[in-house]
C-alpha cells in the first residue's frame, strides 16, 4: 500500500501540472496562425466532417455555419450564385488571412489529395483560387471582395475571444460547477467510510489517501470522457441554447436549494454503496466513474455552457481547455481530502457542508445565470 499510495499521488501530481500547461500552449499555437476558416456545412454531409477532421489537425480556427439554418443557407446560397457554380455542395469553405478572402475549398475533404492543397493555401503557396473536386480555377479578387460583404467578415459572430478572457470565463464556470455540494457531500461520506475501515495493514490515514485520490481521478476521468463526446456532437447548436440552458439550470439550482430538494439520481442507493466502496482502491474508482452520470444534474448546466463555448474552438484549444476545465472540476475534492488528512474534524466539514449548502447552491446558480447573459453579448 504504501508503495502503490507514493506512486498514486506523484502521478497525480505530474498529470494536474501537464494539464494546466495545456491549455495555454494549445490556444497560443492555434492564434499564432492568422488563416480563418468559415465552411457552410450541413449535418449529415460525410464529406464536411472528413474536412473539418483536416482542419482541426492542423490547428486552424474554424466556424462552422450550418446550412440547416436559413441566414446561412442564404449567405451560402448567395455565395455559389456570386461564384456561378453550377453544383450546390458541401462544405463551401472560405479562407480567410485579415479578414480578406484568399481561397475558396469547395465540395473538398474526402479524398487523400485534399489536405496537401488545404495546406498550401494555408502556408500562403495557394491563393485567389478556387479548389474544386475535379480541380481548381482562379478566383478573382472583385469577387473576393463581394463575398467578404456576404459573410459579414468582421461581424461579431466571427471574432474570437482573447484567451485572458477565455481563460477567465472557462475558470468562472469550472468554479461554479466545482463548489457543489452534492459532490462533496457524497465524497465526505466516502472519507469518513474509510477511515473507519481498520486492518492491519492498511494504515487508516494511507487507506484514505488511496481511497480519496482514486475517487478524484475517475471522476476526472469520466468527465473529461463525457466532456470529448459532447464536443464531437454539440458543435452545430446555436449559441441561444447554450444560453438557455444556463439560465435555466441556474434557476432549477438556485430553486432546488430554496426548496431543500436534492438533484443526485438514485440519491439512497449511491449512499448505500459506500462502506462496501471504501473497503478498496478499485471499487473507489468505480463509485468515481459512477458519479460522473449520477452527480450530472448537479453540475449539467455549468459543463454544457462550457462545453457549447469551446466547441467554437479548434480541436486542440477545446481540448486543452476541457483539461483545464476538469482540473478546476476536482481542486475542492483535492481540498477536502488533505483537509481530512491533516486531522480537520469530519464532523466540522460535514456541519459545515450542510450549514452553507443552501447558499453555496445560490451563488453557484446566480454566477451561471450572470455567465449565460454575459454569453449573449460574446462573439462565440
Amino acid at each position: 500500500m504504501d508503495y502503490d499510495v507514493k506512486r498514486a499521488f506523484i502521478i497525480t501530481l505530474i498529470l494536474f501540472n501537464i494539464l494546466l500547461i495545456i491549455p495555454i500552449h494549445t490556444y497560443t499555437f492555434s492564434e499564432n496562425n492568422n488563416v480563418r476558416i468559415i465552411a457552410y456545412v450541413s449535418p449529415l454531409c460525410l464529406t464536411c466532417k472528413a474536412f473539418e477532421s483536416i482542419i482541426n489537425s492542423i490547428g486552424v480556427p474554424l466556424e462552422k455555419r450550418s446550412i440547416a439554418e436559413s441566414r446561412f443557407l442564404n449567405e451560402y446560397e448567395a455565395i455559389v450564385n456570386t461564384l456561378e457554380l453550377n453544383r450546390k455542395l458541401t462544405p463551401l469553405a472560405i479562407f480567410l488571412k485579415n479578414c480578406s478572402v484568399v481561397a475558396i475549398a469547395y465540395g473538398i475533404g474526402d479524398k487523400s489529395s485534399d489536405r496537401d492543397l488545404i495546406d498550401k493555401i494555408i502556408r500562403g503557396e495557394l491563393t485567389y483560387v478556387i479548389v474544386l473536386p475535379d480541380g481548381m480555377k482562379k478566383l478573382d479578387e472583385n469577387i473576393a471582395r463581394a463575398i467578404e460583404k456576404i459573410i459579414e467578415c468582421g461581424a461579431e459572430h466571427f471574432k474570437t475571444l482573447p484567451l485572458p478572457s477565455l481563460i477567465a470565463l472557462v475558470t468562472s464556470l469550472a468554479l461554479s460547477d466545482s463548489i457543489n455540494p452534492c459532490t462533496l457531500y457524497l465524497y465526505l461520506l466516502l472519507l469518513i467510510s474509510a477511515s473507519l475501515i481498520t486492518l492491519s495493514k492498511k494504515p487508516i490515514k494511507k487507506h484514505v489517501l488511496a481511497v480519496g485520490l482514486a475517487f478524484i481521478v475517475a471522476v476526472m476521468i469520466g468527465y473529461i470522457m463525457l466532456g470529448l463526446g459532447l464536443l464531437s456532437i454539440i458543435s452545430f447548436i446555436p449559441k441561444y441554447v447554450f444560453i438557455a440552458i444556463g439560465i435555466g439550470f441556474g434557476l432549477w439550482t438556485i430553486v432546488s436549494a430554496l426548496k431543500g430538494k436534492g438533484r443526485i439520481i438514485s440519491k439512497e442507493k449511491i449512499f448505500g454503496l459506500i462502506p462496501r466502496v471504501s473497503e478498496n482502491v478499485f471499487m473507489s474508482c468505480l463509485l468515481g466513474l459512477l458519479a460522473t452520470f449520477t452527480l450530472l444534474p448537479c453540475s449539467a448546466g455549468s459543463y454544457i455552457v462550457f462545453i457549447g463555448i469551446v466547441s467554437r474552438l479548434p480541436k486542440l484549444s477545446a481540448i486543452g481547455l476541457l483539461l483545464y476545465y476538469n482540473v478546476l472540476f476536482v481542486m475542492p475534492l483535492i481540498a477536502l481530502l488533505l483537509a481530512f488528512l491533516i486531522g480537520v474534524s469530519h464532523e466540522y466539514i460535514r456541519d459545515f457542508i450542510l450549514k452553507n449548502h443552501v447558499k453555496v447552491s445560490i451563488l453557484a446558480g446566480s454566477l451561471l445565470i450572470a455567465i449565460a447573459i454575459y454569453m449573449f453579448f460574446l462573439p462565440i
